[in-house]
């Protein structure tokens, strides 16, 4: 399905397709296209590697879709007028009932504000507890202690910002000196930036280098992904500016250690529409924990 181009097949359904009710909200989206592309990966289908391959096509699609809120109002527009009962009206009218307001009685409130009359300590300026736990705080010898406290706090405060910033500063200038070095000698600061960007060379991204330009509808990864305690490794791809947040492609997750070979043959790029981009190569241990991750700026 072309981008913009929204047609709803009802023999296609993607709300069934994920598994998910229609007022599904993003989260409830990207969980179950997680674990759908878990199942039919051709990774995980060697014995019908088409099939998988064309379920992992219709999740995608699907996703496409479903996680973009301008297409889905458009895909629900469509798959109303197709098929009204395949709506669930039931949850939209759950989401919009708006309860009528109950009318207090005045007997209810009378009743327990004569019970708090009655109950309620006579304070004066001399007896209140409040005022009297605030003045022997202060003047108490603890006094001395809070103000402690209270400096104590603050110069905490104020070392973290100063730290923050000073991180973000340092980071800033790291970048800009990694830049300046790759313009100036580009063959003697590759290795210096692949160490930087890859700590373990268990798990290494060796081609595509670093702010090399990509075709992102058809490349191919190569690098390492090895370990004695070697379980699985998984190459994601993510928009440059969005390398923090989903949505993300997942580009591989499989079972046996590569060493200086393919990692990914035709990875696809495209649906993410940016012009930059961030390949990371996360390997999995036996034990559950993971080698550092290794991270490759491309860009179309």
């Amino acid at each position: 399905m072309k981008r913009g181009a929204i047609r709803y097949d009802p023999q296609n359904d993607f709300y069934e397709l994920l598994g998910v009710p229609s007022d599904a909200d993003l989260e409830q989206v990207q969980q179950a296209f997680r674990r759908k592309a878990k199942e039919v990966h051709p990774d995980r289908n060697p014995d019908r590697v088409a099939w998988a391959t064309e379920q992992f096509r219709r999740l995608n699609e699907a996703y496409e879709v479903l996680s973009d809120a301008a297409r889905r109002r458009e895909y629900d527009r469509q798959r109303r007028q197709v098929n009204a009962a395949a709506y669930d009206f039931a949850a939209w009218a759950r989401q919009t009932r708006v309860e009528p307001a109950r009318t207090p009685d005045p007997r209810e409130g009378e009743a327990i504000w004569a019970w708090y009359r009655s109950v309620k300590p006579r304070y004066t300026r001399y007896n209140d507890p409040y005022a009297a736990a605030v003045r022997n705080l202060i003047f108490s010898p603890y006094r001395y202690v809070l103000l402690i406290l209270v400096v104590v706090f603050f110069t905490n405060v104020v070392f973290i910002s100063l730290a923050q910033q000073n991180g973000l500063m340092q980071r800033a200038l790291r970048q800009e000196q990694t830049a300046v070095a790759l313009a100036l000698a580009p063959t003697q600061t590759y290795a210096a930036m692949l160490q930087m960007r890859c700590p373990d060379p268990n798990a290494r991204i060796s081609l595509p280098r670093p702010d090399s330009r990509i075709e992102p509808a058809a490349f191919s990864i190569r690098g390492t992904a090895e370990h004695p305690e070697f379980e699985r490794y998984e190459l994601y791809a993510f928009a440059r500016a969005e390398a923090t947040r989903q949505p993300s492609i997942l580009l591989a997750n499989v079972r046996r250690p590569v060493r200086d070979g393919l990692l990914v043959e035709r990875a696809d790029l495209s649906r993410l529409g940016a012009t930059h981009y961030t390949l990371r190569l996360i390997v999995f241990l036996k034990d559950g924990s993971a080698l550092p991750p290794c991270e490759v700026d491309v860009r179309r």
